[in-house]
């Protein structure tokens, strides 16, 4: 989403994030890999690899091809896989998770910056083993909010309940909604507005894998809220929050825990920058 007035203006006054804590800990400066201009220049959503080591999964958002790219953690891109069945309208995050055993990318058509679309998507695959495999089935879950149109630009797959989340954009108090596991492909789902929280502007996120954290971003801060076993991820995110060590980014889009939950990496789309970079934020 190429709204750089509001990023600076996101930046420059910083007011969301006064007052919260930040917590030590993550390192404070993240380890650096760039990346070469002209490959992954709008990243808008990315997952920690699970079948596949060293590496990251990247979708880019609207106006590029429906593909995954695979990401390695030194900033070199292995390669890329096309997934022409489905349709890239705008793909603003990348989730996953385990279900019966099965690893599964969730990747979430829920960009709608002029808020113009009644239905949004997210499509469902089982993780691709190697860039050459052949995915046989892509399931697509169809879902609308229950109070209007809204740009949304991140998803969270729940480990513990399997449920998915999505938390919009541009409200100044931004809403998350939840699709109940198992969500169905043959209809389509309305959302449950589960949560309101007072920050705008959030263009990604990230449950660990064992489900005791949660992370969401905006363009100047990570937020951290740690969650007990028995909360819903919407329980969690009312609780008090904290903020993680971030250096700003371009225009950051993309963070995610790695899947050992040993820290998390961000990554921004390039906007005007010569280049980004793959930051890892490693846990003390």
């Amino acid at each position: 989403m190429k709204n750089y007035l509001l990023l600076l203006v996101l930046i420059g006054c910083g007011s969301q994030s006064a007052g919260i804590e930040v917590i030590d800990i993550f390192e404070a400066v993240p380890t650096k890999a760039p990346l070469k201009p002209g490959i992954i220049d709008e990243a808008s959503g990315m997952v920690n690899c699970r079948t596949v080591a060293n590496s990251l999964w990247v979708v880019q958002d609207s106006g590029n091809p429906p593909e995954l790219a695979l990401l390695n953690y030194n900033g070199s891109v292995a390669g890329k896989m096309s997934l022409p069945e489905i349709q890239n309208r705008d793909w603003e995050d990348l989730a996953s998770g385990q279900i019966d055993g099965q690893n599964y990318l969730f990747i979430a058509d829920i960009g709608d910056n002029d808020a113009q679309h009644e239905l949004s998507y997210i499509y469902k695959l089982p993780e691709p083993k190697s860039l050459g495999e052949r995915i046989s089935k892509i399931d697509r879950i169809t879902f609308k909010y229950p109070d209007g149109k809204r740009d949304a630009e991140t998803l969270l797959f729940d480990p513990i309940t399997k449920d998915l989340l999505i938390v919009s954009k541009r409200e100044a108090s931004v809403r998350v909604y939840r699709l109940a596991y198992p969500q169905a492909t043959n209809a389509t789902l309305t959302a449950e507005l589960v949560a309101t929280l007072p920050y705008t502007s959030i263009t990604a996120g990230s449950v660990s894998s064992n489900g005791s954290e949660l992370i969401l971003k905006n363009y100047s801060t990570v937020y951290y809220w740690p969650r007990n076993a028995s909360q819903t991820v919407g329980e969690a995110l009312k609780k008090k929050v904290a903020q993680l060590p971030y250096i700003v980014e371009p225009q950051g889009e993309s963070v995610c825990f790695d899947k050992t939950n040993a820290g998390y990496f961000t990554l921004s789309e390039r906007a005007n920058a010569p280049e980004v970079s793959l930051n890892f934020y490693q846990r003390k």
